[in-house]
């Protein structure tokens, strides 16, 4: 006999004997037992004390053949399941594949409490119990409280990187309202005391996606006792002054009801994670950095067509919190820039970075694309309050979690280099990078630095994790190589406040020229200027001209001649004097320098800059009876031949 497993299903044949006797075939099934178990449970989240209330439990067969067997629910305490409260059971048949709900009454305990559903399965007919307990739980209370909310005067929202939680941000002295929503869903009015209990989350944090909570630090109480009738709802309003002698952080906020009685905050600190569908809270935090713009300049103000614009933005700390300087921190401060002409608009954002309260940073936008002619205004704003209006691309990794473009222009890998397939590190870390040990991965690394920007070429098989961030351009520059991609991050709201600023600067369309490039402080002389077209030379007429610099400050206008004169300019000072040329949104700009001369030539007796030819026989006289050195005298001919000197 020859048996072959195909699944559930063995099949056999009986072959020849030796005497050539017909051989005979068959097959048959072969099935599991039948193995009930329970897939789910629901319970009413809330019931009135010593009421009955039911459970639907659902059962499926998942064995392969029919057969039967005891569900049984019971009501425990959630902290020692070994004390019940009540117990109810029943018999279920079921064919193979086969589920159905049953539904099973208990009596909720008297006193008020968070307590436990277990459904299971007895497993009459098998050898081995199945582990298919489902537990749910219920909360025995007649008022309780169904919504919190906070608020502060300011009411200031703080909000992660990804954009996934908003907190309350508050500083100390600051007034912070709570509201509670509290509803009565007994059979009777009844009187309970409402507690407030405020926590310092201590060693908060998160790690793949999974948040830890280490400690909990109670703060302080408040409770109040609520009357209701059956049915009615009431919202109490709490005012607190966020206190100074408590440290900067994350801070939640508890209420709950109870009978009439006074708790507070350590009565109920061991059993955080028992929150019953009668409580409510809420979180906040305390201190938080706020960046305030206090400069902007965009130089030069008037540039030439496919020219540069520097534009540069001062920012200041002036919350009681230091700013993060990571990509992926919690409180992250992009500064953005819209600059905008009449047909064209672009957006760079930049991270801020390490930010003390009251420290300075000016961050610098590099700006090209002004092949539009006329005004650009400049908006820099430090928010992020308003999603899908600003934000910046960057290249990610991928799924295989392996960046595999190579940065181009100015862009910046932000993240490590880890060894390949070989296990060993073959780069050499390049710039401020430095070969690290990661106890995580039980290997060695290159670490960007105290820059935060990854220096280092990978080398042999090395790997590159990280992303690539726009450089000082504000673009992405680089094209994504094998499954990395191109991402556009809309940048979220850091602290949901802003602060904003502009200016603005030109594209030159006017030509201005001028009759002469250089002047002589304390020698007033006149000057001709003339303004045109950049596109066919056409004079402008009716243009304002202003000279500013080396202590002077006119203004005159153009003629139908596109001509300016101004008399009698008179710097009296050394440096640049700028020459601007402006006709509605239309620029165009040139420099005098103004020079000081603090030498005159000893034949200059008028100090006119010019060495004539009576001055010149002067000098020649004084030679001849020796007090005029031929050095001299050389230095005079030859400021006489140039005309001026």
């Amino acid at each position: 006999v020859y048996l072959k497993e195909d699944g559930n299903y063995f099949n056999y044949s009986v072959g020849p004997d030796v005497h050539g006797d017909d051989y005979l075939y068959g097959d048959f099934e072969v099935r599991t037992p039948a193995r009930i178990v329970v897939t789910d449970l629901e319970v009413p989240g809330l019931v009135n004390g010593d009421d009955l209330f039911t459970t639907n439990v659902t059962v499926e067969n998942v064995g392969g053949l029919s057969g039967n067997d005891t569900v049984e629910v019971n009501l425990v305490n959630p902290l020692n399941e070994g004390i019940i409260y009540d117990t109810n059971a029943t018999n279920v048949t079921l064919n193979a594949g086969e589920n159905t709900t049953v539904q099973l009454q208990l009596m909720a305990p008297l006193e008020e409490g968070r307590y436990a559903v277990i459904a299971q399965t007895l497993d009459t007919e098998e050898p081995v119990p199945d582990d298919d307990e489902r537990w749910a739980f219920i909360g025995v209370r007649n008022i309780y409280a169904t919504d919190l909310h906070l608020s502060s005067d300011d009411d200031v929202k703080m909000t992660s990187y990804r954009g996934t939680t908003s907190t309350l941000a508050v500083h100390h002295g600051d007034n912070l309202t709570c509201e509670v929503v509290l509803e009565n869903f007994g059979a009777n009015e009844t009187t309970e005391t409402l507690t407030i209990g405020v926590y310092q989350i201590y060693g908060y944090g998160c790690y793949e996606s999974e948040c830890y909570e280490s400690e909990w630090i109670p703060v302080l109480t408040k409770n109040r006792e609520i009357t209701l009738a059956s049915g009615n709802n009431t919202t109490e309003v709490f005012e607190f002054v966020v206190p100074y002698d408590v440290p900067n952080g994350l801070y939640i906020l508890r209420a709950w009801t109870h009978d009439k009685g006074v708790q507070t905050p350590n009565d109920i600190a061991d059993w955080w994670s028992q929150l019953g569908p009668y409580e409510t809270s809420g979180q906040f935090r305390i201190g938080y950095g706020e960046v305030e713009i206090t400069d902007i300049k965009a130089k030069p103000g008037i540039v030439d067509a496919m020219g540069f614009v520097n534009i540069r933005i001062t920012v200041k700390n002036i919350g009681d919190a230091a700013i993060t300087d990571n990509f992926f921190s919690e409180q992250y401060y992009p500064l953005i820039v819209n600059i905008s002409s009449n047909i064209t608009t672009t957006c760079h954002a930049k991270e801020i970075g390490t930010l003390y309260p009251g420290q300075n940073r000016t961050i610098s936008f590099i700006f090209f694309n002004t092949e539009e002619y006329g005004r650009y205004d400049v908006n820099a704003t430090v928010d992020a309050s308003s999603y899908g209006l600003a934000g910046f691309e960057y290249i990610w990794s991928g799924w295989n979690e392996i960046l595999e473009t190579s940065a181009s222009g100015d862009d910046i890998i932000y993240g490590w280099i880890y060894p390949g397939e070989n296990g060993e590190l073959d780069s050499v870390p390049a710039g401020d990078d430095y070969i690290d040990w990661d106890w995580w991965e039980d290997e060695y690394y290159i670490n960007p630095g105290v820059n935060n920007i990854l220096e280092t070429s990978a080398s042999g098989d090395d790997i590159v994790r990280g992303v690539i961030l726009p450089g000082e351009n504000g673009v992405i520059d680089s094209v994504p190589g094998g499954d990395d991609e191109l991402e556009m991050e809309i940048v979220p709201a850091s602290v949901d406040t802003r602060s904003t600023d502009s200016t603005d600067f030109y594209v030159a369309s006017f030509d201005v020229d001028v009759s002469s490039t250089t002047v002589i402080t304390g020698n007033a002389t006149n000057l001709t200027v003339n303004v045109s077209s950049v596109f066919d030379g056409t004079p402008i007429d009716g243009a304002e001209v202003t000279l500013r610099g080396a202590g002077m400050d006119m203004t005159n206008t153009t003629n139908s001649s596109g001509i300016a004169v101004f008399n009698d300019i008179n710097a009296t000072g050394s440096g640049i004097i700028k020459v601007v040329a402006e006709k509605g949104d239309e620029r165009g700009i040139t420099k005098i320098t103004a020079i000081t001369m603090t030498e005159f030539d000893p034949a200059d007796t008028n100090k006119d800059r010019v060495v004539s030819m009576i001055e010149l026989m002067n000098a020649i006289g004084k030679w001849k009876a020796g007090t005029y050195s031929m050095g001299d005298l050389m230095t005079s001919i030859a400021r006489w031949k140039a005309g001026s000197y």
